[in-house]
């Protein structure tokens, strides 16, 4: 399997969850920052398909790439797992742990970008690698955006005696 095809494999299963956590969700502020997900995540896909497309039929298939499919990524677990998806659907935190399989899914990339013996799968999962940080920046901005209202500060000098 050639590295875009897998990364490909991997947008497809964070949309599938963002759509499944949207449509599950009873809470309204979650349901949009998981349908902002889903429109991030379906803008990324189709970069990488047009990439795919870019490239044509020519990209080299990694060894590495395909051990690396028999490992479930961190979205498939979700997916997968009825009583976590149960949970996340309300969970507040669900962000953090869909950052946290990003993260892990980012640190796999970069090892496996070391340790590629072929110069153009090295040189491609590391611009994945790349990608894949900048669109957890994005997740991380959506995050904080939703999040924006509830943060604040209560200052004494400014007469608030009572808690909000």
């Amino acid at each position: 399997m050639n590295a875009i095809e897998y990364m490909i494999e991997f947008e497809e299963d964070g949309l599938h969850l963002y759509d499944a956590l949207a449509c599950d969700s009873t809470d309204a502020e979650m349901r949009t920052t998981f349908n902002l997900l889903a429109d991030s995540q379906r803008r990324h896909l189709t970069e990488l398909l047009e990439l795919r497309d870019r490239l044509g039929p020519g990209l080299e298939n990694s060894t590495l790439v395909e051990r690396a499919t028999h490992v479930t990524n961190g979205f498939r677990l979700l997916l997968e797992s009825r009583d976590i998806n149960r949970e996340l659907k309300d969970d507040p935190d669900a962000v953090s742990h869909i950052m946290t399989s990003e993260e892990n899914y980012i640190k796999m990339l970069e090892g496996m970008a070391k340790s590629e013996p072929i110069e153009e799968v090295r040189t491609l999962l590391g611009r994945m690698g790349e990608e894949e940080r900048e669109h957890l920046e994005t997740i991380v901005n959506i995050y904080d955006f939703v999040k924006a209202p509830h943060n604040f500060l209560e200052w004494g000098e400014f007469s608030n005696l009572h808690p909000l």
